[in-house]
């Protein structure tokens, strides 16, 4: 079974990418724990394949980071989708993966969510 707050955060990515009015950052902050904190490697892979077949193009969907992770995963399916999907940005991802670590790329890991917890009753007074 996964955990509560793996499952939030794919229905956070999953509901931005499928909805017109979806928020970047939120898209970013949920992909990007899910990638690198969560480990859902398999979610964000289907994510970024999908984009990379035509899914997913609404203007929440941060095509930068799919791309980004597309090319860190560094196998040669993804390598041929992203070069298909745009040769530039392959270059652009590839010089930003290489030598540098997760944590520089585009979202600020300090803002992403660990875990999903509802919101804290109102303090008595």
């Amino acid at each position: 079974m996964e955990p509560k707050a793996t499952k939030a955060l794919e229905e956070i990515v999953e509901h931005v990418a499928a909805n017109p009015s979806g928020n970047s950052v939120d898209f970013n902050r949920a992909l990007i724990a899910l990638f690198y904190i969560h480990k859902d490697d398999a979610f964000v892979d289907r994510m970024a394949r999908e984009f990379l077949q035509g899914k997913h193009r609404g203007p929440g969907v941060d095509r930068h980071i799919l791309v980004t992770i597309a090319v860190f995963r560094n196998t040669p399916e993804f390598d041929a989708a992203v070069m298909a999907f745009n040769p530039m940005s392959y270059e652009y991802a590839l010089n930003e993966v290489q030598g540098s670590s997760v944590e520089k790329w585009g979202a600020q890991l300090a803002h992403v969510p660990v875990s999903i917890v509802p919101p804290l009753p109102p303090a008595k007074p």
